[in-house]
Formats: structure tokens, C-alpha cells, sequence
């Protein structure tokens, strides 16, 4: 995957689902979401609605999202881990 290659430099940790149902159980299991890239074509819930229902819930509501227009891309998320000093 193309954005998973660009992101992997940045040192964090970068889990894909392909659907909007995992990314939303996803969510639900992680306090320490740095950013969301959903892709438009998602099967099942696509990710207009996954990005509705991150907005309406309080825990996730926060979090910066971006929706992609290609098709097959999956969804991204970045935990973000402290630097070392």
C-alpha cells in the first residue's frame, strides 16, 4: 500500500483494517489514536458514515481524519509513541 510506505518513516505505529466496522472496533480498543485516513470506497460501511459515527462518539470525536478518494485503500491509524530523550 502506497500511504502505508509514505507513513513508515514517521517511526510510529501504523495499523490498516479494510472496513469501516474494524476501524470503529479498532477505535474502541485504543486511547492513543494519533490520526484516521479513511478511504471513501470502504467495503460495508464506507467511510463517510465511519467518519459520522467517529465524530458522534465522544471518545473519538477529537481525532483528525481524512477521507481519500482511492479506491482499495485501507484505513490508517497512527499511535503516537513518546520520543526518547
Amino acid at each position: 500500500m502506497a500511504m502505508k510506505a509514505v507513513l513508515e518513516p514517521l517511526d510510529q505505529e501504523i495499523v490498516a483494517v479494510s472496513s469501516g466496522r474494524e476501524a470503529l472496533k479498532e477505535l474502541l480498543g485504543h486511547d492513543d489514536i494519533a490520526v484516521i485516513l479513511l478511504d471513501v470506497h470502504m467495503p460495508g460501511m464506507h467511510g463517510y458514515e465511519t467518519a459520522a459515527h467517529i465524530k458522534r462518539r465522544h471518545r473519538t470525536h477529537e481525532i483528525p481524519h481524512h477521507l481519500s478518494h482511492r479506491h482499495g485503500a485501507r484505513r490508517l491509524r497512527l499511535r503516537a509513541t513518546p520520543q526518547a530523550e
